[in-house]
């Protein structure tokens, strides 16, 4: 802008202040408070290397694999002798109101079930017919309070309900599945109530249900896992389900299976009818090798070939050096000369005390050295399939033996935290090669060792802090990131990988935002690590859902953004809110990425479109994507020229850039403090300074006057109204003045 060459002393002297690029944001501290490149406030957006700040791109819909939207029916639900239709319809305090001329008959209080059809009835959202839980207000009014409604007319029967327990209503768990018939495939496996549902990442196009064994539902949150090429839901309290997926191809739509329950029957000696040893491989014949898998460890108690007897060794693979026979011979290494013909006895390992035991139904697993480390809350009752006891102990692990996940010793596979204190498990993570990492719910601990359980030890890290969220813990180089009551919190390693907590949480700059989580569902919070930045959906404000994604970029050091989906969609409707579920990392190439999954059985993948467009689906049933825009805004720093005088504000420059794929504007507002600007100064939109959109992948330098607005300091910000515009620098201009002794707010 225009400067005076020289000044007077009766003149005031034009300053400037200037922000050039952006790396974070900061909303602990005061928007004064904060240096040059830290942001207030950052939403959907994503900033560069280069500095530029940018709206985010839009979300994709890439699959809706269940077509059977309607819900089962659930306890309690009203059972109706005839069909009776409203006489009005309303929104009040975004409830929809359902008024009925003569006395609807569901009573006076409460709450249940009742069948709708909506067909005759205009709302928004969008209402299918279906189930639905009513809140009964009075005799002649009921209403319904499971969206944001803000418009409703026509008219609604109550209709007689009907049982569907085998149409999908819910996903109650997910996870990545790579195929070990194809290292190329991976596949999004999803847990619904009747069924799984495996979508191939390369082609969602192509899907497979994994049938549930007879008379088995899901009907509670699960955790899922892949280990030893099975793949395992985990249902606290219930018997697992698996499907070895190596052995019978996820092609073929295979029936999952419960896991081993009951008694378990110790191991008892096999007898090698013929030994053949050739080349430091011996090929060894039995009846059966039902009981012996790839890696089982055994002892030769009796051979006439020159092995020793005494000797210990493991199963290298079933099946003879062609990989054939694999149900009647194994092969195993030794060191002896070459020899046919022969034959010994082995035994695998026997328990002490207690005794092996089967998966003990636990509410989830982890894969640590060719182990499965499970919570030990249960146990397996003896003599009865699918029973089990609760111990109500709930700091206690069990790790399975070596490649098997239905074998577990009681007596050295078991490990105890904090016994007798108010602590319980939340998570585990395998660090690294004999490191076990076991958060309880207010400390943390690690479980040393390597081989032989008899030698593992447990050491206690800190309790001084533990983790709120199961699936919020990740590992980034020497670094382990998850929640905790503090924030989120960091594990380091030094000298040869001991571990040493951060003494200040990694959340400590956006403090303000980790107080909106709502802490009665944080246990919920899902986190990825991908392209060098930490996802971490939570819960904030009401919601019992994670609604809310937060970004820490490593590159910068900084968080990044705080990411939503708008709920109102580009025709101005609003619909079901997003929900941020559960976050996965799957896929090869360009469709490598983060992916979402959630209750309302969409699978989605994040920052697809340059258009600016999420494209989502809210409803299990539909297929049609809902398109809304993406909210980005990004909220400089108060500008205060480095003094605490008042000034008066005259200019800005605003230099911003178009995305290369579409055209891109954004709406210019700010805010002063002390004299505060209430509401915020409107400085108008981009294409207002310049005729028109931003045109794509253009570069442009805005400049605009504030309208010497007096205040102390200054705060920008630009909201993204079209496209995905780059916001690369900002200068600001005013002059001190207004030095009179009187005070102002």
């Amino acid at each position: 802008m225009a400067r005076y060459d020289t000044y007077t002393s009766n003149d005031d002297v034009i300053r400037e202040d200037l922000d050039i690029g952006f790396k974070g944001f900061n909303n602990r501290l005061r928007p004064d408070q904060l240096t040059a490149g830290i942001l207030f406030d950052s939403q959907n957006g994503r900033m560069a290397q280069n500095g530029e700040w940018q709206t985010r791109k839009g979300i994709d819909n890439i699959l809706a694999p269940l077509s059977t939207g309607a819900a089962s029916l659930t306890l309690p639900f009203y059972l109706m002798d005839s069909n009776i239709t409203t006489n009005t319809v309303a929104v009040t305090s975004n409830e929809l109101i359902l008024n009925f001329s003569t006395d609807h008959g569901l009573g006076t209080s409460g709450s249940g079930q009742v069948q709708l059809d909506t067909s005759s009835l205009t709302v928004s959202p969008a209402t299918t017919s279906g189930l639905y839980t009513v809140t009964v207000v009075d005799s002649n009014t009921i209403k319904l309070t499971d969206k944001t409604y803000s418009s409703a007319s026509g008219s609604a029967t109550v209709t007689k309900p009907s049982l569907a327990d085998a149409n999908v209503n819910e996903i109650y768990g997910s996870c990545i599945f790579s195929d070990p018939n194809a290292d190329s495939e991976s596949y999004i496996i999803l847990a619904a109530n009747t069924k799984a549902i495996a979508v191939k990442v390369s082609d969602p196009s192509t899907s497979y249900d994994l049938t549930y064994p007879g008379g088995e539902t899901i009907s509670s949150q699960v955790e899922m896992i892949q280990a030893f090429n099975k793949l395992i839901i985990f249902r606290e309290g219930d018997t697992p389900l698996e499907k070895d997926l190596a052995s019978t191809n996820i092609s073929s739509s295979p029936a999952l299976t419960k896991v081993s329950s009951g008694t378990y029957t110790q191991p008892v000696p096999i007898g090698i009818t013929n030994l053949d040893i050739a080349s430091g491989v011996a090929t060894a014949t039995v009846g059966s090798t039902a009981t012996l898998k790839r890696g089982d460890t055994f002892t030769i108690t009796a051979t006439n070939s020159t092995i020793a007897v005494g000797t210990v060794a493991n199963v290298d693979d079933l099946g003879d050096s062609s990989g054939s026979d694999t149900a009647t011979k194994f092969r195993f290494i030794t060191n002896v000369v070459n020899q046919t013909g022969k034959n010994a006895t082995i035994e695998k390992p026997m328990s002490e005390g207690l005794g092996f035991t089967h998966m003990p139904a636990p509410a989830y697993g982890v894969y640590h050295q060719r182990r499965l480390a499970v919570p030990y809350r249960y146990s397996v009752t003896a003599g009865s399939s699918d029973t089990y006891a609760d111990r109500k102990i709930f700091d206690e692990i069990l790790l399975s033996d070596i490649l098997d996940t239905g074998t577990y010793d009681q007596i050295f596979g078991q490990f105890r935290f904090n016994a007798g204190r108010s602590d319980f498990n939340v998570g585990m993570l395998s660090f690294s090669d004999d490191k076990l990492i076991v958060f309880n719910r207010n400390s943390i601990h690690i479980v040393v060792g390597n081989g032989d359980l008899a030698n593992f030890r447990v050491q206690l890290l800190t309790d001084e802090v533990g983790l709120t969220a199961r699936n919020s813990v990740i590992q980034v180089g020497n670094q382990v990131i998850f929640l905790s009551d503090n924030g989120v919190y960091g594990l380091s390693f030094v000298d040869l990988y001991n571990l040493r907590g951060n003494e200040v949480p990694l959340s400590e700059s956006i403090q303000k935002t980790i107080d909106t989580i709502n802490k009665a569902h944080v246990d919920k919070a899902s986190a990825v690590y991908f392209d060098n930045k930490y996802y971490l959906a939570v819960p904030t404000g009401t919601s019992k859902v994670n609604n809310t994604l937060l970004i820490y970029n490593f590159l910068n050091k900084s968080w990044e953004s705080i990411d939503n989906v708008n709920n109102v969609n580009l025709a101005g409707t609003t619909f079901s809110s997003f929900e941020f579920t559960n976050l996965l990392v799957a896929g090869k190439g360009t469709d490598r990425g983060v992916y979402v999954t959630n209750t309302d059985g969409g699978i989605h993948k994040l920052e697809v479109f340059a258009d600016g467009i999420d494209r989502v689906i809210t409803d299990i049933g539909v297929t049609s994507e809902t398109e809304t825009r993406v909210q980005g805004l990004a909220s400089t720093r108060m500008f205060t020229l480095k003094s605490i005088d008042r000034k008066k504000w005259n200019n800005f420059e605003l230099h911003l850039q178009s995305g290369p794929d579409n055209s891109s504007d954004v709406l210019i507002s700010a805010t002063t403090e002390n004299l505060d600007s209430e509401p915020a100064l409107d400085l108008k939109k981009a294409s207002d300074y310049l005729g028109g959109a931003i045109a794509p992948d253009e570069d442009v330098s805005i400049r605009g006057r504030i309208g010497n607005k007096r205040a102390y300091g200054l705060q920008m910000t630009l909201t993204s109204i079209q496209g995905r515009p780059k916001f690369r620098s900002l200068k600001v201009a005013g002059a001190e003045t207004f030095r009179s002794t009187s005070s102002v707010q």
